[in-house]
């Protein structure tokens, strides 16, 4: 569904018997009788000869959900609520990257990084997880490897760079 400018779904953890049992599912959001549904875009199938609408619903985990925020990382994967995502304050490159959470704030109606950054376009991001899947990301004592940006270094480390990079600083 596309709403002012910006194509507006939501993703969840399908809860379902079957393949999708644990995967991510992305469409619309549908919420009846406490319990959460993602319906898939595009529920389209030919029926004796005419082209006619079929919804499909999965059942996903409520505390899974997250809407897109309209943003693709550097990667051109699309970002949604509750991503964890790596991101500078400084374009400087000894500035360690950190992670966090893309969360929506609704007192600024606005998908936020940081606690109080908003989220834009120009800001570079590269999802590395999301909260539901990766806990660990948020919790680490340690920063990122300031050159590729890709390795945790352990918090204790005297290293600013990754193994892989080969330098120190």
């Amino acid at each position: 569904m596309m709403q002012a400018g910006r194509e507006i779904k939501f993703r969840g953890k399908c809860i379902a018997d079957g393949e999708l049992n644990g995967k991510w599912v992305y469409g619309d959001l549908i919420q009846k009788n406490g319990k959460a549904y993602i319906a898939p875009h595009g529920n389209s199938v030919t029926v004796i000869g005419h082209i006619g609408k079929m919804l499909v619903m999965h059942e996903v985990n409520p505390n899974s959900i997250g809407q897109f925020s309209g943003l693709s990382d550097r990667s051109g994967r699309e970002i949604y609520e509750a991503d964890i995502v790596k991101f500078r304050h400084s374009s400087e490159p000894e500035y360690n990257l950190e992670a966090t959470v893309v969360e929506w704030v609704p007192q600024w109606c606005r998908f936020c990084i940081d606690g109080n950054s908003g989220l834009n376009a120009n800001m570079n991001l590269e999802i590395i997880g999301n909260r539901y899947e990766n806990p660990d990301l948020l919790e680490h004592g340690g920063d990122w490897c300031s050159k590729c940006g890709l390795v945790e270094l352990p918090a204790d480390s005297p290293y600013h760079h990754c193994d892989q990079c080969r330098a120190s600083r």
